[in-house]
């Protein structure tokens, strides 16, 4: 596959990106077989992910997250300076200009006044924040955890308050003002002596860009929360837009040509198709994310003390009469695994089995050692 052909079937497969992590994984892969003509193929990213609507947005984002997850947990086959770990510096330089996107700034105009009210910018943030949590643990980000607690706090200053109770709207224009429309030239040179760098260090600036911006969207969150639960007039819009919603099965009429669907209809507006399409992808982010929340982190693959202090203190000390069972069970494994040979048993007869079946109990189940397994 030559680079046309390869960048335009990795822009259809864009486009059409589900939430589903088998899609991501397989575009990633696909990514890192071409990783030599990374060049013509990561600006597409950019180029899709501005047309596609709010749902493949922060499809896209994901599929970036497992990419770098793909490549990152694989060092002996994907080297610092390889073509394939290109892509990581690529991603996380490019990561405040793809928040931009995925969390875009709502339009001034150029949108239907009713329409303008059902765009909410906001419904990527949640997913957002995990997947910039997931990055910067991998890439080891130094103020992860100082970013992670400043999410979970009260953002608003004496100043929003002051605008929510003068019924003033939220300004993030400043938010887009640091995300650069492409990298500069100082970046390009800066990638010469990538080599020369430690790989953690030259993430730091685009991470904490991108952190801030986070930072920023969940402030802005939660003033207009605050104001739509203080303001009347932001409850009277709200309930306009339960009004139009409609159940499945209904038909929806349109009130006015601009509700109908038109071909200049916004890629930041859902449908209603789009939105039970987002509870199902939300399924799957969920369970994705707990995954690996069994997993244990330990660096030197070591218990130390405390852990160990904290399960000894937890588990209380058996029950010489009624954990007896249980104890003779352990104390035969015990002496089984001491000894280094299995002890043979001879096998239940036919006759035992079939007395067992004649009083109603099945035949007694017996362990690999050979120690029969007794209900409590």
């Amino acid at each position: 596959m030559d680079p046309f052909e390869a960048r335009a079937h990795f822009g259809k497969q864009l486009a059409t990106l589900t939430a589903s992590k088998l899609a991501a994984q397989n575009l990633a892969k696909f990514l890192i077989h071409y990783a030599s003509i990374q060049d013509d193929l990561f600006p597409a990213v950019l180029e899709t992910i501005m047309k596609v609507d709010l749902n493949t947005r922060i499809s896209i984002l994901q599929f970036l997250e497992e990419l770098i997850m793909m490549v990152i947990a694989d060092p002996s086959r994907f080297p610092v300076g390889s073509p394939a770990y290109r892509y990581v510096e690529l991603i996380v330089k490019a990561l405040p200009k793809l928040l931009a996107e995925v969390i875009p700034q709502k339009p001034k105009a150029g949108c239907d006044e009713r329409e303008l009210q059902k765009i909410r910018c906001l419904t990527n943030l949640p997913a957002s924040y995990s997947i910039m949590v997931e990055i910067s643990k991998v890439l080891k980000f130094p103020a992860l955890s100082e970013y992670t607690d400043k999410y979970g706090t009260a953002l608003l200053t004496q100043n929003d308050v002051r605008n929510i109770k003068n019924d003033i709207q939220f300004d993030d224009s400043s938010l887009y003002k640091f995300v650069p429309d492409e990298i500069d030239d100082a970046e390009k040179n800066e990638n010469a002596v990538y080599p020369l760098l430690h790989p953690e260090e030259i993430f730091i600036k685009p991470l904490t860009q991108a952190w801030n911006f986070i930072i920023g969207k969940k402030r802005q969150s939660q003033y207009e929360r605050i104001m739509i639960d203080t303001c009347s007039s932001h409850l009277e819009s709200s309930n306009v837009e339960h009004r139009d919603y409609n159940a499945p099965g209904t038909k929806s009429i349109p009130n006015s040509p601009s509700q109908s669907s038109s071909p200049t209809h916004s890629p930041l507006l859902l449908t209603q198709r789009q939105m039970l399409r987002r509870i199902e992808a939300d399924r799957e982010r969920q369970k994705k994310g707990k995954e690996f929340l069994w997993h244990v982190k330990r660096p030197d693959n070591k218990i130390h003390k405390p852990e160990f202090r904290h399960i000894w203190n937890s588990l209380g000390q058996f029950d010489p009469k009624g954990d007896r069972l249980l104890m003779d069970e352990l104390n035969a494994l015990y002496n089984v695994c001491k000894g280094g040979k299995s002890k043979q048993h001879p096998f239940p007869s036919k006759a035992h089995s079939l007395n067992g079946h004649m009083r109603g109990h099945p035949p007694q189940r017996r362990g690999r050692a050979g120690f029969a397994f007794k209900k409590r």
